[in-house]
């Protein structure tokens, strides 16, 4: 897994190469990698309890079918997690097996809408629209 911003001295690369050196304190920057790899196995299996994926955990009480539930809240939180592309796919497969399910169309329109990024574009919005609407007709 890759975290973008962590300090190299904190990788295993620079674990490694401060192994390599055998400088005064390597001991010392040693014991703090470890201890910081261990807060972050810890960390990393707390926020995957309930996802194989590590999404976390992401839940909407909704009007659908009890088998779509937990696709749903799956879709859900590819969602929040900014995987915007399978997030779509899992509201799509809820939709193809619950039609009647408005809140999977919705979910399929803020599929959308990117923030962080960017703007939606006009065949984003579009669609995004489309989607709201088969929703308002169930």
């Amino acid at each position: 897994m890759v975290f973008p911003g962590l300090p190299r001295e904190l990788t295993l690369e620079g674990l490694c190469e401060a192994l390599e050196r055998k400088e005064p304190g390597s001991l010392s920057h040693l014991k703090r990698v470890a201890v910081f790899a261990i807060a972050l196995a810890q960390a990393m299996k707390l926020a995957s309890v309930g996802s194989e994926e590590g999404l976390g955990r992401a839940h909407m009480d909704i009007s659908c079918s009890p088998p779509v539930a937990a696709k749903f809240d799956r879709a859900f939180a590819l969602l929040h997690n900014f995987w915007y592309g399978r997030a779509l796919e899992g509201f799509q497969q809820v939709a193809n097996d619950d039609p009647e399910c408005a809140m999977a169309y919705w979910g399929a329109a803020m599929t959308y809408n990117h923030p962080f990024w960017d703007a939606p574009s006009s065949a984003d919005e579009t669609a995004a629209w489309g989607l709201v609407q088969k929703g308002f007709a169930v």
